[in-house]
C-alpha cells in the first residue's frame, strides 16, 4: 500500500477519517462485554441490514431497510440450555427473516433459533452434530446461508452441511482419490493436515490480516464454489475447487518458484480466480501470480537479498504487538526477520487495483505469575493457572505493493487513504469503542460497534478520500498491521 499508510502525513491537516454516521440505537449493555456478541448482517437478496445484540438473556433484533433507516426491531429472550454458548452465525430465510445458529460449549449441540419480525416470535430447534464419527472444522456464511464444514475421523470426506428456511442439507465432498505429503515426500493422511494445520476462512470481500493469512489451510467460500489450498508444502501449492451444485472436486498443485533451500518458507493467498505465490529464503525472495483456471504463468519476479524492492509502497516493516512500526534498512534485514516467521501474504481488491501485503507473523503465549516466589515454584501443588495470567505477544514484519489491473506494480506513493486505513485511524484514536464489527455494503464499508460513553450502538459509514479536523499530524496503519481488533490472530479450533 501507499506511503502514506505509515509515515507522517505531509499536509498540515490530518486525516480524520472518510465517515458519516448512518445510525445510532440506545441501548445499555450492563453485563460484562466479554458476555455480549453483536453481529451484523446483510441480506443481499433484499438488501436490508440487520444487527443481532446477543445479550446473556435476551437478544435484540434492529432491521434496517436499504437507506439504513431503522426499519422493525423487537427483543426476544434467549434460551439457554447451558451456562455457556456462543452465537456461531445467521442465516436468512426465504421469507427474508433471519435465523440465528448457537453453539452450546462442549456439546455437540447447535441451537437453530427461527425469528419472525412479523409475530415478534422465536421458534427453537436443535441440531447435534456427530462429533463421535466427524471433526468440527469451520462455520461461515455464504449465500445468505450458514455452513458448517467437518471432517469424516475415518473417511477421507469432508462433510458440509447447509442450513436453509430451518432445514439442514448434507453434502459428502469425497476426498479419498488425493493424496498428501509433507516435505521428506513421507504420504500423511489428510486428518494429520487438518489438525496440524486449521482451516482458516478468508473474507473475500474485505482485507484479511496477516496473522490470518499466514496459516496454511484456507478456505474462500464464493457463490457457487468452494476453494481450499493447503501450503504445508514448500514446493506447491494444493488447490482444490469443489463445485457446490454439482458436488464435484477439481485438485491441481501450482508450482511455487525454485529458489533452492530446505528452509526456506512459502505460502499463497487466493483472490479474483489468481493465485498469489510468495516464497523465500536467506538470500532471496519471489513472488508470482496463476490464472486458477488456465493454470497459466501470469508474473513472476524474484529479489535477491542484495537488490532493492523497486515495487515496494512501505518501507520494510517490522512491528511489536500494536506498538509504531519501526522500519527494516533493507532486504538482507528483512528476510532475516522473516525467515524467523511464519510467512504469508494478503490481497485486497479494491475497485481495478490489488493491495498486497507480503509479510511474516508469529505469536507466542507466556504465562505470568502474581503470586510465585521461588519456594512456590519448586512446589508441585502450587496452582499457577489461578495465580496469575497469560500474556501474548504478536510479531510481525512486512511491506506492502499495489497492483492495477492489468497486474503491473504501481510504483508512485498513492494521495488518498483507503476505507479501511479510515476505519483504523478512527478505531485508533476512540478508544471507547467496543464489541465492534465491520461489513461491506454496497460500495462502502461499515463499522458497527457499541459506545460505552453514549450507551448506543452506532453504525458508521466509511469511504475512501480525506476528510480534515485537526490540525496535528498523525501516523496511520494498515489493516494488516492490527492482529487484534477484527480477527483472532490464532486460527479456529475444534470446539
Amino acid at each position: 500500500m501507499a506511503k502514506t499508510i505509515h509515515l507522517f502525513l505531509l499536509f498540515c491537516t490530518s486525516i480524520v477519517c472518510g465517515q458519516t454516521t448512518l445510525s445510532t440505537y440506545a441501548i445499555d449493555l450492563k453485563t460484562s462485554k466479554n458476555e455480549v456478541q453483536i453481529i451484523n448482517a446483510v441480506n443481499s437478496r433484499t438488501q436490508e441490514l440487520f444487527v443481532f445484540i446477543a445479550e446473556p438473556t435476551k437478544v435484540t433484533l434492529l432491521k434496517y431497510n436499504k437507506a439504513l433507516f431503522l426499519k422493525d426491531q423487537f427483543t426476544s429472550s434467549r434460551l439457554r440450555y447451558s451456562s455457556e454458548n456462543s452465537l456461531l452465525g445467521y442465516s436468512f430465510n426465504e421469507d427474508g427473516n433471519p435465523t440465528l445458529f448457537w453453539k452450546l460449549n462442549n456439546t455437540n449441540i447447535i441451537l437453530i433459533s427461527n425469528y419472525s419480525f412479523e409475530n415478534k416470535t422465536c421458534q427453537n430447534k436443535i441440531f447435534k452434530v456427530p462429533l463421535n464419527e466427524q471433526n468440527w472444522l469451520v462455520t461461515f456464511q455464504n449465500n445468505d446461508l450458514f455452513h458448517l464444514l467437518t471432517k469424516h475421523k475415518s473417511e477421507s470426506n469432508f462433510i458440509l452441511y447447509v442450513f436453509k428456511n430451518g432445514i439442514c442439507e448434507a453434502k459428502k465432498i469425497d476426498f479419498s482419490s488425493y493424496a498428501f505429503q509433507e516435505n521428506n515426500s513421507i504420504p500423511v493422511s489428510l486428518n494429520y493436515i487438518l489438525k496440524k494445520y486449521p482451516i482458516q476462512k478468508m473474507d473475500t470481500e474485505s482485507p484479511n490480516s496477516l496473522f490470518d493469512t499466514s496459516l496454511k489451510s484456507k478456505l474462500y467460500a464464493l457463490k457457487d464454489h468452494l476453494i481450499l489450498t493447503f501450503d504445508h508444502h514448500l514446493q506447491y501449492t494444493l488447490f482444490f475447487d469443489i463445485n457446490l451444485i454439482s458436488n464435484t472436486v477439481a485438485d491441481k498443485k501450482i508450482k511455487h518458484s525454485d529458489l533452492l533451500d530446505t528452509k526456506r518458507l512459502s505460502n499463497s493467498f487466493f483472490s479474483g480466480d489468481k493465485l498469489f505465490q510468495y516464497c523465500a529464503n536467506s538470500d532471496a525472495f519471489s513472488f508470482s501470480i496463476t490464472d486458477s483456471r488456465s493454470d497459466q504463468l501470469l508474473k513472476q519476479i524474484k529479489i535477491a537479498k542484495t537488490d532493492s524492492v523497486f515495487f515496494k509502497n512501505s518501507p520494510f516493516f517490522y512491528q511489536k504487538n500494536d506498538g509504531k512500526p519501526r522500519k527494516i534498512k533493507n532486504t538482507k534485514k528483512f528476510l532475516q526477520e522473516l525467515l524467523v516467521q511464519d510467512i504469508g501474504l494478503s490481497v485486497y481488491q479494491n475497485r481495478d487495483e490489488n493491495y498486497v501485503t507480503f509479510g511474516g507473523t508469529s505469536v507466542t503465549e507466556s504465562f505470568i505469575s502474581t503470586m510465585a516466589t521461588p519456594d512456590l515454584m519448586q512446589d508441585n501443588t502450587f496452582d499457577f493457572y489461578n495465580n496469575g495470567y497469560f500474556v501474548t505477544n504478536s510479531e510481525m514484519v512486512y511491506f506492502e505493493s499495489l497492483l492495477d489491473d492489468k497486474l503491473e506494480f504501481v510504483t508512485q506513493e498513492r494521495l488518498y487513504p483507503l476505507a479501511f486505513e479510515n476505519l483504523m485511524l478512527f478505531l485508533n484514536e476512540h478508544k471507547e469503542i467496543e464489541l465492534e464489527n465491520i461489513f461491506r455494503y454496497e460500495d462502502y464499508y461499515v463499522l458497527g460497534y457499541y459506545d460505552g460513553f453514549s450507551k448506543q450502538f452506532v453504525m458508521r459509514k466509511f469511504t475512501d478520500g480525506f476528510y480534515f479536523e485537526e490540525k496535528n499530524p498523525v501516523i496511520t496503519r494498515s489493516y494488516f498491521s492490527q492482529p487484534v481488533r477484527f480477527k483472532s490472530i490464532k486460527p479456529n479450533r475444534n470446539p
